[in-house]
């Protein structure tokens, strides 16, 4: 799969810069030295350095068996809030409501460490599927990081107007300490939890959980030219999964499990509203909202204390990551 996603890299890189000569030289026969003057004179390197914030939820699911959709086991893993810093670099054209040009965009965030919110973990047990087992701590993010590779086409329709549709690869990649907190356990699996249960506290690292998402994004916006001080971005990513892998660590227990799933989507509807000052240098708002699932069922592998192998348990694991986005970014175009 890593070849995949390296391929993804490659041909979107390749995309970009083998078409770049097919609108930056729309006469043939033009020299090199024309051609590259046509090529700066047309575009530009535009680069954003973001600060925002995601507020939302990871799920980790473990499914009663490969034909049922009922859960036996819910982790749920707190985003709220994790703040972010980051940079995105586009490769465009200096006037987009010119002509047809290349779009290319590259994104990197990486999620600042810290308290972010709790985990709630749940068991259902019984035969009847009664809840037996709960816990909660305190949720600590220690390594995030999203990455996104876009390029396509921009079309413009009049002054106010260009269309944008990319194409590239995403990888998202998030971790996860639950620490502190109690649980609350009935007295055996085939028991429902009763009210009556008191908590009993915790204290230190209980449970690590990683998530690592492989995508391939499809990008169509539309961008708007009200005038020269005001500017504005609709968009939509959709897409399949790839790929995801989750791996969760039970420390007190020394057990682990590790969950692999081909396919699932993702889906994020967002927008920027840009106020540009000066004419290199703009202020940049950003919202949306991205929804990761991961198709239900796929394959779980778990190994128990003292051994280091790990055992195929059954097509029982599913996961999802769904998150706001709220950032402000300072833009120069080069």
């Amino acid at each position: 799969m890593k070849k995949i996603t390296v391929f993804f890299v490659f041909v979107s890189i390749g995309i970009c810069f083998l078409c770049i000569p097919l609108y930056a030289d729309p006469v043939a026969g033009k020299s090199k030295n024309n051609r590259d003057a046509l090529l700066q004179s047309t575009y530009t390197l535009t680069m954003n350095a973001q600060f925002g914030m995601l507020w939302g939820q990871a799920e980790e699911q473990v499914f009663y068996n490969s034909d049922s959709d009922r859960l036996t086991s819910q982790l749920l893993w707190d985003v709220k809030p994790l703040w972010y810093t980051g940079m995105n670099l586009e490769f465009s054209r200096k006037d987009p409501a010119a002509g047809p040009g290349i779009f290319s965009a590259l994104s990197v965030k990486f999620g600042i460490p810290g308290n972010s919110g709790v985990m709630e973990d749940r068991d259902w047990l019984t035969p009847g599927g009664d809840l037996t087992n709960y816990s909660l701590h305190n949720n600590l993010s220690n390594g995030t990081m999203f990455l996104d590779l876009l390029t396509g086409l921009s079309a413009p329709l009049g002054q106010s107007l260009v269309f944008r549709f990319l194409l590239g690869p995403s990888y998202m990649h998030l971790a996860w300490t639950a620490y502190d907190g109690y649980y609350r356990y009935s007295e055996n699996s085939s028991i429902p939890l009763e009210d009556s249960v008191p908590p009993v506290p915790l204290s230190g690292a209980m449970i690590s959980y990683s998530q690592d998402w492989f995508l391939l994004i499809c990008n169509f916006s539309v961008q708007l030219f009200p005038n020269r001080l005001f500017s504005g971005i609709l968009f939509c990513n959709a897409g399949p999964v790839i790929r995801f892998v989750a791996k969760d660590d039970h420390h007190e227990k020394k057990s682990g499990y590790y969950d692999e799933i081909s396919g699932g989507y993702t889906l994020e509807p967002g927008g920027e509203f840009r106020f540009s000052p000066m004419k290199n240098f703009s202020l940049v708002l950003h919202f949306s909202w991205r929804s990761v699932i991961a198709a239900s069922h796929g394959s779980s592998f778990s190994r128990s204390a003292g051994t280091g192998d790990w055992i195929f348990t059954g097509n029982i694991s599913g996961g999802r990551f769904q998150t706001m986005d709220m950032g402000i970014g300072l833009e120069i175009r080069l």
